[in-house]
């Protein structure tokens, strides 16, 4: 089954929400997202806190914004409470009607705050959320909010406008179905209000790709950039290099190679298509029981690389690197759109993307 991979911006605001899809299927390279209008309606929903301590005041809240495959929130806590900074978070949801399930905490990523997703939903269905605030300094306190929403509904896309093709191999300034152009050079060019990019099928090595949004467009007249009918353009930032693995000497199921200089540093890292942890550390660096490649510490196949471009891989069944496919990631990142402070409808439709060291968008402003 396919993830959509979906952003909504306010580009005025600069925020944005990003839903993340999981490790299996970044691994199977198959995402396909939705750009949401700009100005998507917010839903958002208050909380009724229930306190299970007299003496706290019922002055949490929580925030909820649907998105497709994902529900993002926010709890916010009263001026003063949990100063020192020991509360945590439990968190559960389900379906409406169905069985709970337990998520992942929540972070606290602001000052009196705590924010937090849930992750492969379903679309237009019907959630329950469930957060339990827990604080045991100076006494144990617990407060639990709840929330329900919908997930947002896949929305209909179709070319209409201006229409502009462009293939992998796109050369010229046509841009029609038969002399489709470049992508990278219809982004520089720029896109008026109302085009639509559709894309051929194929990979598309490209990093850094930067499209730049100069002119407030309405719904009416979006810009659009999707696949064509019928086609899978993929945007590809994998690097499918050879190399010989040498068995380590230390310990004989960790294997290690040099890898070239302009790959980047933090390159994903795919073994027989199941993604590698990135360790800190080759060994332990003081206590035995650090998690390291060496122990495999998170009980996760991993792989270490150094500031000598080297890279050494562990997997859990210990096996000889030399029989596998290894993917690193070639390139960082795939995709910057400069909203420049504009009212912009921009729809994305259809696209695949793989092998990237970061998700694809890399900001959005």
């Amino acid at each position: 089954m396919n993830s959509i991979l979906t952003w909504t911006v306010d580009t005025k605001s600069k925020n944005i929400i990003v839903e993340q899809p999981s490790d299996k299927e970044l691994n199977q390279s198959t995402a396909n997202y939705y750009f949401l209008s700009f100005f998507t309606k917010v839903i958002y929903l208050v909380a009724i806190a229930l306190v299970l301590s007299s003496d706290l005041a019922t002055a949490q809240q929580i925030i909820v914004k649907p998105m497709l495959h994902s529900i993002g929130y926010r709890v916010q806590m009263p001026l003063g409470y949990d100063a020192d900074s020991t509360a945590f978070t439990e968190v559960r949801y389900r379906a409406l009607g169905q069985d709970w399930q337990p998520g992942f905490p929540a972070a606290r990523l602001a000052i009196g705050e705590f924010w937090g997703s849930l992750f492969q939903l379903v679309t237009a269905t019907d959630y329950e959320l469930e957060v339990s605030m827990v604080d045991s300094f100076p006494v144990f306190e617990k407060v639990i909010l709840t929330a329900a929403t919908t997930t947002l509904a896949v929305p209909n896309v179709q070319s209409s406008g201006n229409l502009k093709w462009v293939s992998p191999n796109g050369i010229g300034s046509v841009y029609s179905e038969t002399s489709p152009g470049n992508l990278q050079t219809l982004f520089a060019s720029g896109l008026p209000c109302g085009t639509t990019v559709l894309m051929k099928g194929g990979n598309y090595t490209l990093d850094n790709l930067n499209l730049q949004l100069n002119t407030d467009c309405a719904e009416t007249k979006p810009i659009t950039i999707m696949a064509a009918p019928g086609e899978s353009p993929v945007f590809d930032g994998g690097s499918y290099e050879q190399y010989t693995w040498t068995q380590g000497t230390g310990d004989t199921s960790i294997w290690w190679t040099n890898l070239p200089a302009d790959l980047e540093f933090n390159a994903l890292c795919l073994v027989d298509g199941e993604r590698m942890y990135p360790y800190a550390f080759l060994t332990p660096p003081i206590d035995p029981t650090y998690p390291s490649l060496w122990t495999l510490g998170f009980d996760l196949p991993g792989y270490y690389r150094n500031k000598q471009n080297q890279v050494f891989i562990k997997t859990l069944d210990k096996k000889n690197i030399n029989d596998s496919e290894v993917i690193f990631s070639k390139r960082f990142n795939c995709l910057t759109i400069n909203g420049n402070n504009k009212n912009v409808h921009l729809r994305i439709k259809g696209i695949h993307f793989k092998y990237y060291g970061r998700v694809c968008v890399a900001r959005i402003f």
